[in-house]
């Protein structure tokens, strides 16, 4: 995962999705008091918890413009928790249960990996894999103008993931974007496989966005494992300010 913290691009990224927030609630005042509730990582978080933190709370107070409205924010507190854990507040199905669950957080970077047993966290099992989404996207560009000598976008080949047919994209190009996340996701699998885990008795809970594209190709490998599905991706964002409601 890249590091946010090295300069203010991650911070200017948040103020757009804050203001774009207080846009779609309806929040017409121009002074905010804020407590951020924002996530790592589950490999990373106990080395860049407090330096995230702090990234966001070096700024006590500050303004900024989206569109026509001027906001005056002040920083109250900053809360960082650890991702795909976090996702599991919105689970709506039992993995407590079982006695061993693996935690699949498929996000933008990475694939990150935690072993629950019974429901809790087993430390030493935390893996990180460069596997997110980004990575498949890239490679299957660099692909596709190697083998077709076309040239597309990452939002493309997102699309093709959740269509199997698109307006001025010839069949053989969505046929090989969906033979590549099929095998990217069986890729993910092998890599379980290498950790010893058992992935036909072994519970997979498969949160985050990317979780979400990947699920049909991820499905037809389902007489081969055993998984469940976290639906919403935004449950690790949601499970933050769940988070954060508590420590009120």
């Amino acid at each position: 995962m890249p590091e946010r913290t090295h300069d203010e691009n991650h911070f200017i990224l948040c103020l757009f999705a804050l203001a774009k927030e207080l846009e779609s609630a309806g929040v017409m005042d121009r002074e905010i008091r804020l407590t951020v509730a924002t996530g790592l990582p589950i490999a990373a978080y106990s080395i860049r918890r407090d330096s995230y933190a702090n990234y966001f709370m070096k700024h006590p107070e500050f303004s900024f413009q989206y569109k026509d409205k001027i906001y005056r924010c002040y920083m109250d507190k900053a809360h960082v928790y650890i991702q795909g854990l976090s996702a599991l507040l919105l689970c709506d199905f039992d993995y407590s249960s079982a006695h061993r669950a693996i935690l699949l957080d498929i996000g933008g970077y990475t694939v990150d990996v935690a072993e629950l047993q019974y429901g809790k966290l087993n430390t030493d099992f935390i893996r990180s894999y460069h596997m997110g989404i980004i990575p498949f996207t890239n490679e299957v560009l660099a692909k596709i103008s190697r083998t077709f000598g076309e040239e597309y976008k990452e939002s493309d080949v997102l699309e093709m993931l959740k269509r199997p047919q698109l307006p001025g994209v010839p069949q053989t190009i969505i046929n090989f974007v969906q033979q590549a996340a099929k095998e990217h996701a069986f890729s993910i699998l092998e890599v379980l496989r290498e950790e010893h885990v058992n992935l036909s008795s072994a519970l997979l809970v498969l949160a985050g966005g990317g979780a979400q594209l990947l699920r049909p190709y991820f499905n037809q490998f389902d007489s081969l494992i055993r998984c469940g599905y976290i639906k919403d991706p935004c449950a690790n964002a949601k499970g933050y300010g769940i988070l954060a409601g508590k420590e009120q």
